[in-house]
């Protein structure tokens, strides 16, 4: 059985990252929670200052430190708008 993976997009004034990931947790102003393959559509700001942890599709995981961003997500890809790098 395949995994199910989302494609992220990674977007900063200078870059434009895609990495495949299953799974991301985020930190956002009322909270956190993880977003898998399926999850439901949404758009929100993510907190400022807070790790962003990616699982990546071979089992590894990325942290990134986000200074402020905002976060869209649909049923197979996110996009996540860095406005620093």
């Amino acid at each position: 059985m395949s995994k199910k993976l989302i494609k992220l997009t990674l977007m900063s004034p200078l870059t434009s990252t895609i990495l495949e990931a299953e799974w991301l947790e985020v930190k956002t102003s009322s909270g956190n929670f993880v977003v898998q393959h399926g999850h439901a559509p949404l758009i929100t700001s993510l907190a400022n200052k807070k790790d962003l942890t990616i699982g990546l599709y071979d089992g590894t995981q990325k942290v990134i430190k986000v200074t402020d961003g905002i976060l869209e997500v649909n049923r197979d890809s996110a996009t996540i708008l860095l406005t620093h790098e």
